[in-house]
């Protein structure tokens, strides 16, 4: 597992890092073995081009940001695992996230995507919060 691989292979790297992405690309284009390598970024175009040439990567799986319902499902499952920690009611999930999201000049509430991991974050915060005020 190669975690955030676009820190370590952004645009400006040194002499290390640049040995590293050599040695990392001849493995990836050479071995015969049964391995299942996994790079994670959470912005692929800063990888470099060199590890999207043919025969190194064979699948990139994109995992898109939810839209507001799923939101919404996601968090309240989220704080319902972590209710030994602290309970959220299920409305102040959906108030915790149309917090964050702000309004239009109208005060129309904006609803934007995000990540699970934004909404985790979120519901962090808010327990967090919560179990500094008790």
């Amino acid at each position: 597992l190669i975690d955030e691989a676009e820190k370590i292979f952004g645009a400006e790297y040194d002499g290390i890092t640049s040995r590293l992405l050599s040695m990392i690309l001849w493995w990836m284009q050479e071995h015969n073995s049964d391995v299942l390598t996994i790079l994670t970024t959470n912005d692929a175009s800063k990888l470099p081009v060199e590890l999207k040439r043919h025969g190194r990567l064979d699948t990139q799986i994109t995992f898109e940001k939810l839209h507001t319902s799923a939101q919404g499902s996601f968090g309240k499952k989220y704080a319902d695992s972590m209710k030994h920690i602290h309970q959220i009611h299920p409305s102040r999930v959906a108030e915790l996230l149309l917090e964050q999201d702000g309004q239009d000049m109208h005060g129309t509430p904006i609803m934007k995507k995000r990540s699970c991991a934004e909404v985790i974050h979120i519901m962090l915060q808010e327990i967090k919060r919560a179990v500094k005020t008790r």
